[in-house]
């Protein structure tokens, strides 16, 4: 098992902090297969070396350029850079996710009638948490919410489908989307939500769009009429004590949106971390085809973190006069994340993808300026790689 050659990309995005770059190192101590995607774009200003112990000098060297604060505020306009790993080529070596998939977990009460963290934008706003980094004070304009026509959720139950389908068409004018977030493999056992459990969820890390779509047909196709240990679904997402399970029917979640007469878009976001920039435009090339009244309704897992992202996104490319910050307030006020949060100050492993997620939103809202009167003609991935 031997890594050849590894590659760090320096441009536009996220990094400049020694927490990150503290970070990446414990990560590659633990993860010698390179397995984890760090970043999302490949950019310029490639850099060659050959042993696994010169990646965190080489990350050092590369974000050297990338000073100032950690804790911009949304609108701010320093430019953050991003520094990503790459592996170019092993010898020898067929990469492990060692976060890999190891049983089914149920995610979502069967009984449900509407699935958790529900909310529309026409929702009144909610008061703030204490720790949410957030003006308590401030209040965010609504322009434009009334028409965004959106809604999130948690993973919806077979129950669940049929309850927000019934919510949205009382304040839908046009065709419903429900746009599926989950790069995990689920859909339903005996009408019951389920999905491949793995550490973090990151199951299906490192899969393509496809490979994720046939790695999910092939898992329920191969459990139909199979007894299955079916583990529920913990507060923490984890998973519980795992159940016996004979696999009757097994449904996709697009054959049960289509059946409540909704259309279906899938797009493969890994959770917890900032979308990746195919998946990025992937959503652009979406909204393009999208007539105006057309009704979004956004779910991940729980129905947070992903799902709060894309709802910010699709906000700012809707209302791109609105400030970024208000958007930020706004979509958590209504019952998300605040996606500019940056994480605790302690050593949880999430914290640095908090601090990216914060950096990007940026980024991609001075996109949204740059790129809005052209009806964004640029992706998203060959702007966000053009040098600094």
């Amino acid at each position: 098992m031997q890594i050849q050659s590894i590659k760090v990309h320096v441009g536009r995005g996220v990094g400049k902090s020694n927490q990150l770059f503290s970070h990446l190192q414990r990560e590659f101590r633990t993860m010698k297969t390179l397995s984890r995607p760090l970043s999302d774009s490949k950019i310029g200003g490639i850099i060659s070396i050959k042993y696994l112990s010169m990646v965190c000098l080489a990350v050092f060297l590369a974000g050297c350029s990338a000073s100032g604060s950690n804790t911009a505020a949304p609108d701010a306009q320093a430019t953050p850079v991003l520094i990503q790993l790459e592996l170019v080529s092993i010898a020898g070596l067929h990469a492990v996710n060692p976060y890999r998939g190891y049983e089914w977990r149920e995610d979502a009460l069967a009984d449900e009638a509407i699935p958790l963290n529900f909310r529309t934008s026409s929702y009144p706003f909610r008061k703030p948490a204490a720790d949410s980094q957030m003006d308590s004070r401030y209040m965010p304009s609504r322009k434009g919410l009334e028409t965004l026509y959106v809604s999130g959720s948690a993973q919806p139950s077979l129950s669940g489908f049929g309850g927000l389908i019934q919510a949205i068409r009382k304040e839908s004018k046009g065709p419903i989307y429900v746009v599926d977030l989950r790069q995990e493999s689920h859909g339903f056992f005996n009408g019951t939500a389920v999905s491949w459990y793995g550490e973090r969820d990151w199951s299906n890390i490192n899969l393509s769009h496809q490979q994720v779509l046939l790695d999910e047909e092939n898992r329920f196709a191969a459990s139909l009429n199979q007894m299955r240990a079916v583990a529920p679904l913990l507060a923490d997402k984890t998973a519980g004590k795992a159940n016996l399970v004979h696999v009757a029917e097994v449904s996709s979640e697009e054959r049960v949106v289509k059946a409540q007469g909704a259309h279906y878009f899938r797009i493969t976001a890994t959770d917890h971390v900032w979308p990746s920039a195919e998946n990025i435009d992937r959503f652009i090339g979406f909204y393009k085809t999208l007539p105006p009244d057309a009704w979004l309704h956004f779910h991940c897992e729980a129905g947070k973190g992903r799902t709060t992202e894309f709802m910010a996104i699709y906000d700012i490319m809707r209302n791109p006069k609105v400030s970024l910050k208000d958007v930020l307030y706004r979509q958590y006020l209504l019952g998300g994340n605040y996606v500019a949060y940056s994480g605790d100050g302690s050593s949880n492993w999430k914290n640095p993808y908090y601090r990216q997620k914060a950096e990007m939103i940026q980024l991609f809202y001075r996109y949204v300026q740059a790129n809005r009167s052209s009806r964004f003609t640029t992706p998203w991935s060959k702007w966000l790689a053009a040098p600094l």
